[in-house]
């Protein structure tokens, strides 16, 4: 299961980013939103920033139905994150594991919503994810990796030619 089941505190996790006022995610409780949403929380923090930048809090509006609020974050994100510095690959918020994390995420929007479909951002992801280089063979981040790159063939394939995104994800499985 790809979104947290509905129950009343994925609903009230899901609403304290609706009101802007804080996130509560995983083992993160109550934690104020910034001016900029991506930019709230502590930074210092590995599992904080792979959080974020896995969209996991866009679990929680998925799982609410607040499709509105997911397409203004996912346009903030690329307002701030969308442009891949060569310097900092690999790191956050461009890290092997939470870009295909967030492909899976931009995947669930397509599917699930009559939103926008961000195929461009998705196309973006998957021609990262296709780099040897920034595939990480042999771990859990590969294997999601791949996964995430069979997953948006099937997905975005009426927007781009996915053949290639199939063919090495599966490959790599």
């Amino acid at each position: 299961q790809y979104l947290p089941k509905l129950n009343e505190i994925v609903s009230a996790n899901a609403d304290g980013i609706i009101q802007r006022k804080q996130i509560s995610l995983h083992s993160y409780k109550n934690i104020p939103i910034a001016d900029s949403f991506w930019e709230s929380g502590d930074h210092s923090s590995r599992t904080w920033k792979f959080s974020m930048h896995s969209f996991a809090p866009l679990n929680l509006l998925m799982a609410v139905g607040a499709w509105g609020d997911v397409e203004t974050l996912v346009r903030d994100w690329i307002k701030l994150y969308g442009e891949i510095n060569p310097e900092t690959l690999g790191q956050f918020p461009w890290h092997d594991h939470a870009t295909a994390l967030r492909l899976d995420c931009l995947s669930l929007m397509a599917v699930a919503s009559d939103g926008p479909d961000f195929p461009d951002l998705a196309q973006q992801h998957a021609t990262l994810l296709l780099r040897e280089e920034f595939y990480s063979k042999h771990t859990n981040h590969g294997y999601d990796q791949a996964l995430a790159l069979v997953l948006a063939s099937r997905v975005f394939s009426e927007f781009y030619d996915t053949s290639e995104w199939l063919k090495v994800g599966l490959d790599r499985l």
